[in-house]
């Protein structure tokens, strides 16, 4: 089995004469141009040739991009797509919509024989997250690709009864509104960054353990921010050589291989060659690159405002509309959000939602467990669809926060559970 190294959580699995591509995000980048590839891909969309298989893991714009998928070459909308059954009709429906003909949709623990000699099973998340893992058994060998599948321990555990692990494709860092768009002390800052990534270090590891894994790979982290955004590059950038060195301290015995684009590896009877290349493109040149990519990230800014000199007024009036439906749902406590939406003028416009009240626009400088500060184009945007992932999407790196304590609670964690949901298109349908 031969395993390259594309991009972020993108590999080309190649065995038996078969051809499994992985979650190809490729070019552009997503989450609102917020995310860009870091270090970059060295292959473009359509040179992915008689693919055989092609594994979208979840719906997410990392893993499932649009643009990337348009530029596969036309024969790959004839190739076998396997997802996760979420039991939710919109992502077979999403597949379909990019122009996949032939689905197999695989429930938990489902397994699929590619051919008698290729076993893949399909893992979704036992925490409710609509993610999914998939684990290949072939050449007496064991290859485990985690993606954002972040599991529980009791299911690790699980699996690492259940499989043979070899080579242990993992995430050991997460990105999110937390903590580089919340305006915190420098200081409180920099050690919130440092808890997270070390929980995320953490977990991976555990992981590892639980699984018996003995290599690990870490992926689905190659990415960077650019413009406004490129100082939480210091903030939420992967570390893999942190991670390498702690699982080294905490796993003696066990192996991490830091892999960069068109890295190649061959797994047979569980042992491994590898085909690592110099590294191009690594944290200490980040700051050219991002000037190189200067071009680019302006044009996809152009795209983010393209509707700046429309009004925005009726943009608001639907968010208040969808942010009222959604409020008959809540559970939670109370709890008290102000948004602050912000015109290019600097006009600000306030919509105060003191749940479990429906929004308000009579804020009088009350205490607010959580601020919310959103430029108007980025929600022309989002209240015209133009987000993939709707609400989700302006968490990564298009809204500002403010909140008076470091603390994350259970109100928090429901409301942008909340924001999540919010969908214009049943307003404009």
């Amino acid at each position: 089995m031969k395993i390259t190294y594309v991009t972020q959580a993108c590999v080309l699995i190649e065995v038996h004469g078969k051809k499994i591509l992985c979650d190809p995000w490729l070019v552009g980048p997503c989450w609102a141009g917020n995310l860009w590839h870091f270090p970059p891909p060295k292959r473009e969309p359509e040179s992915f040739t008689n693919i055989d298989y092609i594994y979208f893991s979840h719906g997410h714009e990392d893993h499932f991009q649009l643009e990337s998928i348009r530029r596969l070459p036309l024969e790959t909308k004839d190739s076998q797509v396997l997802i996760s059954d979420y039991d939710k009709p919109y992502w077979e429906n999403a597949v379909r919509a990019a122009g996949f003909k032939n689905i197999i949709m695989l429930e938990h623990d489902e397994s699929l024989e590619l051919d008698s000699e290729i076993k893949l099973h399909m893992l979704r998340n036992d925490e409710g997250d609509d993610d999914s893992s998939i684990v290949i058994e072939s050449d007496n060998s064991t290859v485990f690709f985690q993606t954002d599948n972040i599991m529980s321990y009791k299911e690790a555990e699980r699996l690492g009864k259940k499989f043979d692990i070899d080579l242990f494709f993992t995430i050991p860092t997460l990105t999110g509104v937390f903590p580089a768009f919340f305006d915190f002390e420098p200081k409180t800052m920099m050690k919130l960054a440092e808890k997270k990534q070390m929980s995320s270090i953490k977990y991976s590891t555990e992981l590892m353990r639980l699984l018996k894994a003995k290599t690990a790979i870490p992926y689905a982290c190659d990415l960077c921010y650019f413009g406004d955004l490129y100082y939480a590059n210091e903030l939420h950038m992967s570390d893999k050589e942190k991670y390498a060195n702690y699982v080294k301290q905490t796993i003696p015995d066990s192996e991490v291989i830091i892999m960069n684009p068109d890295d190649e590896i061959e797994i047979n009877d569980g042992k491994i060659i590898t085909k690592l290349l110099t590294p191009e493109f690594t944290k200490e040149n980040l700051a050219s690159y991002a000037v190189m990519m200067r071009p680019k990230y302006e044009q996809a800014m152009l795209e983010e405002k393209k509707y700046l000199n429309e009004p925005y007024e009726n943009d608001i009036g639907l968010l208040k509309k969808e942010l009222d439906r959604l409020t008959e749902t809540w559970m939670g406590e109370n709890f008290k959000v102000l948004w602050k939406i912000v015109g290019p003028d600097g006009k600000i416009s306030n919509i105060w939602h003191n749940l479990p009240n429906k929004t308000s626009e009579n804020y009088n400088e009350e205490k607010y467990d959580l601020r919310l500060e959103l430029q108007s184009y980025r929600l022309q945007r989002w209240a015209r669809n133009d987000y993939p992932m709707g609400g989700q999407t302006i968490r990564n790196g298009s809204v500002r926060c403010h909140r008076y304590t470091d603390e994350y609670t259970k109100n928090e964690d429901n409301y942008w559970d909340l924001t999540s949901k919010i969908n214009f298109r049943k307003i404009h349908n």
